[in-house]
């Protein structure tokens, strides 16, 4: 196992000062991640589908899940956890396919920046100090060239066979998934599981990156380190739980990074289903850490701003209602009222999905019961779908797996905005969802359109 607390593939030669440098531009990853970016602007909304979502929502969590958090992160780059190494490759692989570059290219750009963030000072290129637009384009398009860097030793990664040929060919590892997507379902798949994943997924890691390193509440703060780091309650989820990066910064070792009552991580949920099946083992915790001289509690947790409570339910019935009137303009087929489709698909978190948030938050019963209520919610529009239109079933499961998503990441928003933790606008919403396409399926089958 490596240091628990180390940068554990970093050489600190003499001399090494993360604070002088210059910003180049990187040509190959900036005509990667812009191609991506206006591939994804262009031809998203030209080849949207159903089928094309639900391929983007899979591949987008399936691949920063088993790749970017678990196999890049927590496996390869800190060692929280030990696991056969052919289950590495596969995971490592999944990192690759993330999109942003090989796996040696990542450990040394997470080495180099944990490392800087360390000393009392650093270039901020490695701290995400410039404001919004300028590190966007420092972090996506450019590289650091420091006047004196560290050194890296690789070790073992460095010499595997597999992790080279990942790293020489970790643009083309794209080619295989758009292949099977193209099968699957033509240039809509393609552009939707290859394109807008890799275009979100490196933009939302520069995006939560900046603003783990600015902003947010914190719990703990590491002695002598120039930087600090926070957590970004509303991304902890569709992170995998690496937005909870102030207690990663107090514990880099830790194969656990949420830590604390409603810090969902799917991450660690991961680990454990491998350790339970005897595919993971010496898997690090907080508690199994050596103790941690320099890291001392933070005066205070940062206290989000208030967010009435009672302003959830009528929220919820505001969406509920323009959910209805979108699914009667679309079933009626009033053109004009489209666009407001879409709108209400971004909210549909509402409808649906809110409820499932109290399982990653360990909520004991009340979890579970809004999660078989999510189900239900789900079940019934894809029921409703399949029985009464055959054409609209897939449009119905699309919108139930976007709320889904948009739904456990709405409900941190406003939680952690300080809003009371309940299932009660989700409840709401759900009981006002099903009304309403039971309504529109019933005046269907009976003829009225």
């Amino acid at each position: 196992m490596s240091d628990a607390h180390a940068v554990n593939h970093l050489i600190e030669t003499p001399g090494a000062d993360p604070v002088r440098g210059r910003v180049r531009w990187d040509p190959v990853h900036s005509l990667w991640n812009g191609g991506m970016a206006g591939a994804t602007l262009v031809l998203a909304p030209l080849t949207v589908s159903p089928g094309a979502v639900v391929v983007f929502i899979l591949t987008t969590g399936a691949s920063l899940l088993l790749g970017h958090s678990v196999g890049f992160h927590r496996k390869l780059i800190h060692g929280s956890f030990d696991c056969p190494i052919w289950l590495e490759r596969v995971l490592v692989w999944f990192g690759t396919a993330v999109g942003m570059s090989g796996p040696h290219w990542i450990i040394r750009t997470h080495d180099l920046r944990d490392w800087a963030q360390r000393q009392p000072d650093c270039h901020p290129y490695l701290s995400h100090a410039s404001p919004l637009l300028r590190d966007a384009w420092w972090q996506l398009h450019c590289r650091l060239e420091l006047d004196h860097p560290p050194g890296f030793n690789l070790g073992r990664v460095g010499r595997d066979r597999f992790y080279r040929f990942l790293e020489s060919t970790w643009m083309a590892q794209q080619l295989p998934i758009a292949a099977v997507l193209f099968w699957a379902g033509g240039w809509s798949f393609v552009v939707w599981g290859v394109c807008a994943r890799v275009f979100i997924c490196v933009h939302g890691h520069w995006l939560v990156g900046h603003l783990a390193h600015t902003r947010g509440p914190q719990r703990w703060l590491v002695g002598g380190a120039g930087v600090q780091a926070h957590d970004v309650p509303w991304a902890g989820f569709v992170t995998m739980g690496e937005a909870w990066h102030n207690n990663h910064h107090a514990f880099p070792g830790s194969a656990r990074i949420g830590l604390y009552p409603g810090q969902s991580d799917l991450g660690f949920a991961f680990i454990r289903l491998l350790e339970w099946t005897g595919l993971a083992w010496n898997v690090r915790t907080p508690e199994r850490l050596p103790p941690r001289s320099e890291l001392v509690r933070a005066v205070s947790v940062a206290a989000p701003t208030r967010f009435p409570g009672w302003t959830t339910v009528p929220i919820a019935l505001i969406v509920s209602s323009l959910f209805a009137t979108a699914m009667l303009a679309w079933y009626v087929g009033v053109p004009e009222l489209y666009p407001l489709i879409g709108f209400v698909v971004l909210f549909m978190g509402f409808l649906i999905g809110l409820p499932i948030y109290h399982v990653s938050k360990r909520d004991g019963f009340r979890g579970w019961r809004n999660a078989v209520l999510a189900g239900a919610v789900a079940g019934t529009l894809l029921v409703i779908g399949m029985v009464f239109d055959p054409d609209a079933w897939s449009i119905l499961l699309t919108l139930a797996a976007i709320g889904a998503l948009a739904g456990m990441v709405f409900h941190a928003v406003i939680v952690s905005a300080g809003a009371p933790d309940t299932g009660l606008p989700a409840r709401t919403g759900a009981a006002l969802g099903i009304a309403c396409v039971s309504v529109i399926a019933a005046l269907e089958s009976v003829g009225r359109y």
